[in-house]
């Protein structure tokens, strides 16, 4: 029989819990749980180093603190609200493809198995047009696309992840 672990995503905790102690205590505590998908609403993945280091071994200390198991992380609203890999014009799904590859890096750092993601779909006609969206950016073109850019980030390669949105596959679909 397959194993179930009950979790929450920590994206609850971007405006009044911002700091990883608090929303790892309130996880842990008040919430009772010990599984937690990390929501890159709290941490910017392209924060310069040595920002981002420093605040993914802050992470790592709260989870551990609490007893906490962080396994996944997930893009968050940020990435839904803007469209990223299916925004029509050119130049924002080029620096959407960044945001994602530092987001896998990130991922790799906070000890993290897997990433997730929301794909809204895309509904401009000029990406209709095109084919599918983000053909054009680099490693997309044979249709590996997102699984490419974990296998590049993560030693293991950072798996597709379905959990909370639509996962890649390695078909790119």
């Amino acid at each position: 029989m397959a194993e179930v672990f009950l979790g929450v995503n920590n994206g609850f905790a971007l405006k009044n819990w911002p700091e990883p102690m608090a929303w790892a205590r309130i996880i842990a505590e008040e919430l009772g749980l010990k599984e937690v998908q990390f929501s890159f609403d709290l941490l910017d993945p392209m924060l310069p180093e040595p920002g981002r280091s420093a605040l993914c071994q802050e992470i790592g200390k709260a989870t551990e603190k609490y007893g906490i198991s962080l396994r996944t992380t997930f893009t968050g609203l940020i990435v839904y609200a803007q469209n990223h890999l299916a925004h029509p014009n050119f130049w924002l799904r080029n620096q959407a493809w960044y945001w994602f590859e530092s987001a896998l890096e990130a991922t790799s750092m906070l000890g993290a198995e897997a990433t997730g993601n929301v794909f809204p779909p895309v509904i401009s006609a000029k990406n209709a047009d095109r084919g599918r969206p983000g053909a054009d950016l680099p490693g997309c073109a044979a249709g590996p696309g997102v699984f490419s850019m974990g296998i590049d980030a993560h030693p293991q390669g950072v798996p597709p992840y379905a959990g909370g949105g639509a996962g890649i596959d390695e078909g790119g679909q």
